[in-house]
């Protein structure tokens, strides 16, 4: 009996102990479980002094990261993969359409409407190859819960599954005014892709990826080749959007000091508990390796009256291991610098010698499943193919049996790791980017995250014969290779143009009365339906910001004003742990008008040069309010110094100014040659359209702008064409003119010191002045006039593009008014209030804005327009929708707020500061004459702006426009059918020829 009593009492205790432990694993499962989110993991990460939270949500299946630190700046994201299955750009035309209302927010264009209220500064959405992303961010917790909300609507319950307009307007659709007029395709994405593929670049890019990988998701271009978009029909659309817009198919990341808990409860009660978790199968596949290389050609469009010789582009393209590979993808990092990094490395060089193109380059692309590496050769003739190939295989070969010099692996290994391994981006938007790609191609931890170990594995590897090896695998005996061709066509745009309209006539001619008429009334519904503006009940449910959210920050970072030995002196005492950054500013005031384009060639000059002493030698401008100068042109040399090394550097530094003599005639020669080469990249890549756009407008309505480009714009690319192409017969007048400017900038009346450190930095600074001044000269000069002839007023500029950039501006100052802060509110309404709606959402055009400036410019622009008349119409309004503005007082606090995000962009546009980046934006202010109370006066204007305060701006508009200044980029059918709006027109090839 007592021995039975004993068994259960010990029965009984052990039955209670795991009740027990069974409770407590229930309540640590559910402290494990917030609002539907379980985590999964939690990891610390001291690089970027983050924790890594990893969540899924049990009942939609929905995946969390939440990158969380101290950072103020608030992030989000949600992602989908996305792979396209053909070149119709669905997926880039779903990213556009589910941003176009929804069903708590009904309004066309809810996230324009945001940007007026909102604090954020990456309010975007992108369509990559393989996956769609949705981001925003704010430092306010309150404006990012609004833009999730938004966001989260528009994804999860899109009025584009019902409105059959919102696909025409974002995709694509055939337009018939009447039954007289000549058909047409309109759509933003259509418009945005068709401009994109007059790029040469672009037209490149696609044929390497269908060259390297023909059986998988790489071959088709996830916005749309502009040819096959048409053949999207609505259904397919809505098919692909139900497939792939699912919970289960997504990854939310968060970023940064937000309240959790309230994130989560938002994601969970208002869309994520709505949804069940399906099985998903949706997964990037791998391209199986070629048994043979493979060999592509494609053709690009050159002027008629364009020179074809010498314009044949070559790529050789390899497939490199894959994206889980961090060593190979770390190791073709340090490859690809020692390879190509500049002239003296040996297979550019090796190109270069050859003589067969003049414009080498390479990249290594690891954002993709399957990363590449490209050997690109611009400028030289398809017959050269072959001998190009050997040189680069000769080379890569010897490389191979001698190896690199061990002093260029340090300095590149050095590079690496200072800007990629030890100074991690710290964007969120970058981390975003790279775990969403991590969870894409199924990792289960992101790698990126340990750059430092792998970093540190590979450097050890060097020294058996690891980047030889490298060479080896994936470079000489790699049959997943290709090589492409890219051909110049004369007139080829034109052609295609012609070739468009014909077949769109001929469908025309095959269509019924019925059909044809149907045709017109679908072109009248669609304008009409974009014509309807929002009502003011769907504008109300959108969420907003009172003033009292507007969180107004001005910088006080610390400037003393000092002056030692008459020399001028920021300093800004920050400790730096032991470290301190010195700029050098010299002011350029008496440099004469015939030599400014010097300036910047010196700048070329001195960065060249091999010293561990000078980083960077660059001009910065700064407008100065009624100064009789131009602009204050500065040539900075920052410099990055350890406490004690102030002394010994400051005395370099002396000697490297004072002893340089450009005597080195073949040396100042590859340089020019080098600088030439660089500049041919720039503008030969399509994507810097819009800034030459931008260039000649601002060149009509200002005189410091045209002092500026006489430095780093158009016409100092065509002063080293010049150079370059006379060099042997003006080399005496460039040495003499070198100089000359030596002495006028080096100079003891010119020099600013700015100084970012401690005290103990500061004082050896101090003790070395003097001797610094000795080193310099002495001599004083004349403060330099400047005036510059006026340019054409109006001017088409023809390039090989599908679409336009239109410009329109004049000049306010002129008309006799003064710049005021309310202007910036000004500049809002117009782009979001007017030129958005009649400009993108009515007429197609991909941007459009307007631009004004304290110095009285007021520019007027659309970029990828295939209008031009019909614009500048619009342009012509903007006087009377001014005249007619109202608003109520929220929509006058949204407009307030999303004024002053913009001028916060721009007075920043750096994003998050470091010590060191901060200091350049103090130095500006210094510069331009700017006080923290005139920051601060400025933005009290900007909050107390009311409607009438805009509508008094109408008859200053009206005069502005009555300037007409116009200024078109575009392809030369569309600028000759406009020719009577301009005074010249001329080919871009044309403006580019040397001075």
């Amino acid at each position: 009996m007592l021995r039975k009593s004993k068994l259960i009492s010990l029965t009984l205790i052990f039955s209670i102990i795991f009740s027990y432990l069974l409770s407590s694993s229930v309540i640590a499962e559910k402290e494990n479980i917030s609002h539907g989110f379980k985590i999964i993991s939690s990891k610390k990460v001291d690089d970027i002094k983050s924790t890594i939270i990893t969540y899924e949500h049990i009942k939609s299946g929905a995946q969390l990261i939440h990158m969380k630190n101290n950072d103020d700046q608030k992030f989000f994201s949600i992602n989908f993969k996305t792979p396209p299955t053909d070149n119709t750009g669905v997926n880039h035309i779903i990213e556009h359409s589910v941003l176009c209302g929804s069903k708590n927010y009904p309004v066309k264009q809810p996230i324009v409407q945001m940007l007026n209220r909102s604090m954020g500064k990456l309010i975007t959405a992108s369509t990559s190859q393989d996956y769609t992303s949705y981001t925003a961010d704010s430092t306010n917790q309150k404006d990012l819960e609004n833009l999730i909300n938004v966001f989260l609507d528009g994804i999860f319950y899109p009025n584009m599954l019902e409105e059959p307009n919102i696909f025409k307007s974002e995709g694509w659709s055939y337009e018939l005014d009447s039954k007289e007029s000549d058909f047409r395709i309109n759509g933003i994405a259509y418009n945005e892709m068709k401009n994109m593929y007059s790029d040469p670049g672009i037209l490149l890019m696609k044929a390497i990826k269908e060259s390297l990988f023909p059986d998988t998701s790489y071959k088709w271009e996830s916005g749309g080749f502009p040819e096959e978009i048409p053949s999207l029909t609505r259904e397919k659309f809505i098919q692909t959007y139900k497939e792939y817009y699912k919970p289960s198919n997504s990854l939310i990341f968060l970023y940064g000091n937000i309240d959790t808990d309230r994130i989560l409860k938002l994601i969970n009660d208002n869309y994520l508990s709505k949804f069940d978790k399906e099985k998903i199968d949706i997964s990037i596949s791998y391209q199986k390796p070629f048994e043979l290389p493979k060999t592509f050609a494609v053709e690009y469009s050159i002027p008629k009256e364009s020179d074809s010789k010498n314009k044949t582009n070559i790529s050789y393209n390899y497939v490199v291991s894959n994206f889980s590979d961090k060593e190979t993808v770390i190791g073709f990092q340090i490859l690809n610098e020692l390879l190509m990094g500049d002239k003296f490395s040996p297979l550019r060089k090796a190109l270069e010698d050859s003589s067969l193109s003049d414009m080498v380059f390479s990249d290594f692309r690891a954002n993709g499943i399957q990363p590449t590496y490209g050997i690109y050769i611009s400028d030289t003739e398809e017959e050269n193919k072959d001998k190009i190939k050997k040189i680069i295989d000769d080379t890569l070969l010897k490389i191979t049996r001698e190896g690199f010099k061990e002093e260029d692996i340090n300095k590149v290994l050095d590079f690496i790791e200072r800007r990629i391994i030890s100074n991690p981006n710290v964007d969120p938007f970058y981390f975003s980017m790279r775990m969403t790609e991590s969870w894409v191609y199924g990792e289960k931890s992101p790698k990126f995250l340990e750059n430092k170990d792998v970093f540190d594995k590979v450097k050890q590897k060097i020294k058996s014969g690891y980047l030889e090896k490298l060479i080896v695998d994936y470079l000489l005996e790699n049959n997943h290779s290709s090589t492409v061709i890219l051909k110049p066509v004369k007139g080829l745009e034109d052609k295609n143009t012609m070739e468009l309209k014909e077949k769109l006539a001929k469908y025309k001619s095959n269509l019924s009365d019925a059909e044809i008429n149907s045709l017109v009334n679908q072109t009248k519904e669609l304008r009409q339906w974009a014509d309807t503006p929002d009502s003011q009940e769907d504008l109300s449910k959108l969420p907003y910001l009172s003033k009292e959210d507007i969180d107004i920050k001005v910088s006080d970072f610390p400037t003393e004003v000092k002056e030692i030995d008459k020399v001028k002196v920021l300093y800004h005492p920050v400790p730096l742990d032991e470290a301190s950054y010195i700029t050098f500013y010299f002011d350029t005031k008496s440099i004469p008008q015939d030599k400014l384009s010097y300036i910047n060639l010196l700048s070329s000059i001195l960065n060249d040069m091999d010293n561990d002493i000078v980083r960077f030698f660059g001009p910065r401008f700064y407008n100065i309010p009624n100064n009789s100068k131009m602009g204050l042109n500065m040539q900075a040399a920052l410099v990055k110094l350890s406490n004690e090394n102030i002394s010994n550097s400051l005395k370099l530094f002396g000697e490297i100014m004072s002893s340089i003599n450009f005597s080195d005639k073949e040396h100042i020669k590859n340089i020019i040659r080098e600088e030439k080469l660089n500049l041919d990249m720039y503008y030969k890549d399509y994507s810097y359209i819009e800034y030459i756009s931008w260039d000649k407008m601002n060149s009509y309505l200002s005189q410091n702008y045209r002092y500026a480009s006489e430095i780093v714009s158009l016409d100092y690319y065509k002063f080293i064409c010049n150079l370059d192409k006379n060099f042997d017969t003006r080399w005496n007048e460039i040495q003499e003119n070198l100089l000359e400017l030596k002495k006028h900038i080096f100079n003891q009346d010119t020099m600013v010191i700015s100084f970012l450190g401690d005290a103990k930095g500061y004082n050896s600074l101090v003790e070395n002045i003097p001797n610094l001044i000795d080193s310099m000269d002495g001599s004083k000069y004349p403060i330099a006039k400047y005036e510059f002839l006026s340019n054409n007023k109006n001017e088409g500029i023809i390039m090989p593009i599908n679409l336009q950039y239109v410009f329109k501006g004049g000049n306010f100052i002129e008309e006799g008014y003064k710049y005021s802060p309310k202007m910036k509110v000004l500049e809002k309404i117009i782009s979001s209030e007017y030129l958005w709606n009649e400009i993108r959402v009515k007429r197609g055009a991909y941007g459009t804005g307007v631009k004004i400036s304290e110095d009285g410019k007021v520019i007027f622009y659309s970029t990828q327009d295939p209008n031009i008349k019909e614009t500048i119409e619009v342009f012509d309004g903007i006087a009377d929708f001014i005249r007619n503005f109202k608003a109520t007082e929220q929509e006058m606090i949204n407009h307030i707020i999303g004024t002053i995000t913009n001028v916060q962009n721009e007075m920043n546009p750096f994003g998050k500061l470091t010590p060191s980046l901060e200091v350049v934006l103090e130095d500006e202010l210094y510069f331009s004459g700017v006080t923290k109370n005139d920051i601060r006066r400025m933005y009290e204007e900007i909050i107390n702006t009311t409607d009438e305060d805009i509508r008094g701006f109408a008859d200053m508009i009206e005069k502005i426009l009555e300037q007409n200044y116009i200024s078109v980029v575009g392809g030369e059918q569309k600028i000759e059918e406009n020719k009577n709006l301009f005074e010249s027109i001329k080919t871009f090839e044309s403006m580019t020829q040397s001075k």
